[in-house]
């Protein structure tokens, strides 16, 4: 039987970024030399891992996901993913080199672009050598990810913890081409016998939740072949290093105009705030959630006052409509609380 594992109450879908890693053509960040302002870096170039450092942050620490469906070109929200990519570079230096026989430093081992550059060169191999095999020469990719990667980010998953990687998607010895590299989320596996899935949030595909990387485990002395969902080519993964930040809250929405049930109720009833509960953590987070709110805001407005001006109507509108709606997402709610403190999905 297939073993199956996710971390508790995580979906990219409802815990990732509502929008794509495809950001206007702006710079990452200014600084000032003697009263000029210089630009530093595009952001059109892709934020993937400060976007990927950043759903952790959000998720451990229960602050809600911000709605935004369009990524931002300034303000709260770009600074804080700029900071977290350059977080995700891990650009403190390493330790000392161990002395011979050669011994291959488990990535990451810091700064975080040494790692890229050494998974990057052609001339390291995709499989075992009699060099690599004797502690003479560095572990092949497929060693590397079964060996090496792997373990930790099953240890991740098994203790639900998001798990951040780094994918290998070029082999060359410039390191202009780093860029070129790419980050995403784990969050669940499928592991049956020694055919591994490991689920995915990627910035790059936002609200998607059937990404996943494919590959078996069976054989790291020779080249293994990683299958990604989305067609990209990836060439290895290796598991980032991740210190926690706190995410800054989303702004508060504004105000929501004419709802059916504060018409008929209150505007600070039980009811009504339920409800509302259930708008921002269940319908906000989901593009269809969103349209569908949108939708109920532009037809309710002329319903909720002509509910509001009769006493009929609202205890009509309280006994048919939105006691039993405030029942239905009460039950919702409750069980998405529980879901997100209960155990690991598991099989055997």
């Amino acid at each position: 039987m297939a073993t199956i594992k996710v971390v508790p109450g995580f979906s990219p879908s409802t815990s990732g970024f509502h929008f794509a890693n495809a950001f206007p053509s702006v710079p990452l960040l200014t600084i000032n030399v003697l009263g000029q302002n210089i630009p530093i870096g595009d952001a059109s170039n892709g934020l993937c891992g400060g976007m990927v450092f950043a759903v952790r942050d959000f998720f451990e620490s229960g602050v809600s996901m911000w709605p935004d469906t369009t990524p931002p070109s300034s303000g709260t929200l770009f600074d804080y993913i700029v900071n977290r990519l350059f977080d995700s570079f891990d650009l403190v230096l390493p330790p000392p080199p161990p002395p011979p026989p050669f011994i291959t430093p488990t990535p990451p081992f810091g700064p975080g672009p040494a790692t890229y550059m050494w998974l990057m060169d052609p001339g390291l191999p995709d499989h075992e050598t009699v060099a690599s095999n004797t502690g003479l020469a560095p572990h092949g990719r497929a060693w590397v990810m079964v060996m090496e990667e792997w373990p930790k980010i099953q240890a991740d998953i098994d203790n639900g913890v998001l798990s951040p990687l780094g994918l290998l998607e070029i082999k060359s010895l410039d390191p202009t081409q780093m860029g070129k590299n790419h980050q995403v989320l784990a969050y669940g596996y499928k592991l049956n016998g020694t055919d591994l899935d490991i689920h995915v949030y990627d910035p790059n595909h936002p609200d998607d939740n059937t990404v996943k990387l494919s590959l078996s485990i069976a054989d790291p002395q020779h080249t293994t072949t990683l299958t990604y969902s989305t067609g990209e080519t990836i060439l290895c993964f290796f598991r980032t290093f991740y210190t926690f930040v706190s995410p800054p809250p989303p702004p508060p929405p504004p105000p929501t105009r004419c709802f059916i049930a504060t018409a008929a109720c209150g505007a600070d009833t039980v009811e009504v705030s339920t409800l509302r509960a259930f708008r921002d953590q269940c319908l906000l987070v989901n593009s269809p959630g969103r349209a569908l709110v949108a939708l109920y805001e532009k037809v309710s407005p002329p319903l909720a006052a002509i509910i509001a001006r009769s006493r009929m109507l609202r205890e009509l509108t309280q006994k048919l409509i939105v006691k039993p709606a405030y029942k239905a997402v009460n039950r919702r709610l409750l069980a998405r609380s529980e879901s997100r403190r209960g155990p690991s999905e598991g099989g055997r």
